[in-house]
């Protein structure tokens, strides 16, 4: 892994040919993240186990994509303050989707070309096999033009960059009919051999996600297909960051809707650009948003290559004024359950940073149990509620003026502090099994329901927050409200993935 105080130096990976302008802006931008890293490694509330970027400000996740046996992952940066604002690409990597590697910042604003910010998008390999990052060109000034679809080419290893000299890849104009001028997040898939892209926009009246479809192997040039879906303004304002992605013989559409995400299971005729819903449902309860997608591998699960499809989000709410600002959530994984609502699970990878020296407890609670004392890096579990009972988790904190945190377990659904998750339908749950992941200032709650043992998992909820930092960690209570009811606990520390 690389620390953060070796990433100016590897500015060495952009080639000395490269445009100026580019190595200039890139050199500017590294130079203040590096400036700014001291100030944020001192400070004791930030995440250890979560990725995040050296120092400043980072929102979505972009250009989620497995290459060449990396995961890399781009993100919505700011390297001069950690505050929103200038809004770059960072860039990092990782074998397994836990331990990172951070790279040089990818893309910045062409400010000689008008560009003040470069926002969300997305990352393809084209069909000459091309790196390619499709992303959202805004410009700056009081008269400034609608929104852009650009897109950079990149290296093989996907750390140098160039923009498109085709540059826009899209513009209102690619749409028959008027628009808004802040459409934005460009999402590209693949099916049946050939290449989509979707992306929020919005008329006078709705809200919309259009389609386009890709005419050449390059990536080039795409063509005006239909609206995938669409809601009246009255019910939704913009579709944020749409993912639409096939899964389990199903499609998924993803959309941040400027509050908890949501999600849509259905059908999509590739022929016609239609997408039938056939369940909907919110992904995240709390903080969690602007969520990414690694693309999964077709065939058994249980085959050597196989990868499933994971999902990530911007976890946000952080402080100003520390160094830092915003990190990006555990990945899940997804699947379709037999009800065909979604499913998510951390990722498997998580066990390798679970400190196996760090006490467990597994006991039967007996109404009102004090179960640990722990640090602000420890997973806790409540495992093992069977339908009808109910479980509160207090997390009390010891240092004075820090607000506790209380999750409430139950047959019918979840709740953290004031925010609260209902199951689809609780009636086959036989047992509810809880993981709550804590990082210094991240709270990540993953809830699931089985209709018998472990294996048959009949739902999933999730509540993401970030919370008040406690130096001195927490009392963790466990109160059993049920009657005969048995609910098994454990906790271990997890161990931190960065060295600055």
């Amino acid at each position: 892994m690389k620390s953060a105080r070796v990433f100016l130096g590897m500015l060495c990976a952009i080639s000395a040919g490269a445009d100026e302008y580019r190595d200039a802006a890139i050199k500017k931008a590294t130079e203040s993240v590096q400036a700014a890293t001291e100030k944020a490694s001192k400070d004791r509330s930030r995440p250890v186990y979560h990725f995040r970027p050296p120092a400043q400000w980072m929102n979505d996740p972009n250009g989620t994509i497995f290459h060449n046996g990396y995961y890399h992952v781009f993100y919505q940066h700011n390297p001069f303050a950690d505050t929103w604002g200038h809004m770059h690409w960072g860039h990092a990597r990782s074998k397994d989707l836990v331990h990172w590697e951070h790279l040089p910042i990818a893309l910045w604003p062409s400010e000689d070309k008008g560009e003040a910010h470069v926002f969300s998008g997305c990352a393809a390999i084209n069909g000459d096999g091309v790196p390619m990052l499709f992303y959202t060109s805004v410009a700056g000034g009081e008269n400034k033009r609608p929104n852009e679809q650009w897109a950079a080419v990149g290296d093989a290893d996907l750390i140098k960059w160039e923009k498109h000299p085709k540059n826009p890849i899209l513009d209102v104009k690619s749409i028959p009919f008027e628009i808004g001028p802040d459409w934005r997040d460009p999402f590209v898939f693949k099916s049946n051999n050939r290449t989509f892209m979707v992306l929020g926009a919005d008329t006078k009246d709705e809200a919309i996600i259009p389609i386009f479809e890709a005419e050449t192997p390059q990536l080039d040039k795409w063509s005006y297909k239909g609206i995938l879906y669409r809601k009246p303004k009255s019910e939704q304002q913009f579709f944020e960051c749409p993912n639409f992605f096939p899964l389990d013989g199903k499609w998924v559409l993803i959309y941040s809707p400027y509050k908890p995400l949501q999600y849509i299971v259905g059908s999509f005729d590739i022929d016609k650009f239609a997408f039938t819903p056939e369940k909907e449902s919110t992904l995240d309860y709390g903080s969690f948003y602007a969520s990414n997608i690694y693309f999964g591998t077709d065939g058994p699960r249980d085959a050597k290559d196989y990868r499933p499809t994971v999902l990530v989000g911007w976890m946000r709410g952080f402080k100003e004024g520390l160094g830092w600002n915003g990190c990006m959530s555990l990945p899940r994984t997804l699947a379709i359950g037999s009800d065909g609502y979604l499913r998510q699970k951390p990722i498997k990878g998580l066990e390798a940073i679970k400190d196996s020296s760090s006490p467990r407890m597994g006991k039967s609670l007996d109404h009102v149990t004090e179960i640990a004392t722990i640090s602000m890096s420890t997973q806790v579990m409540a495992l093992r509620i069977p339908s009808g009972g109910s479980v509160v988790v207090t997390m009390t904190p010891r240092t004075p003026g820090v607000a506790p945190v209380q999750y409430r377990i139950r047959y019918d659904g979840i709740q953290v502090d004031d925010i609260e998750a209902k199951w689809n339908d609780p009636s086959n749950a036989k047992s509810v099994a809880t993981t709550c992941y804590i990082d210094k200032t991240v709270f990540e709650l993953a809830c699931s329901t089985y209709t018998d043992d472990a294996a048959n998992m009949s739902g999933t909820l999730n509540i993401s927050k970030v919370i008040e930092f406690s130096p001195e960690g927490y009392d963790v209570r466990v109160e059993d409200f049920g009657e005969s009811v048995i609910a098994h606990a454990a906790f271990g520390h997890m161990k931190p993935i960065w060295n600055d």
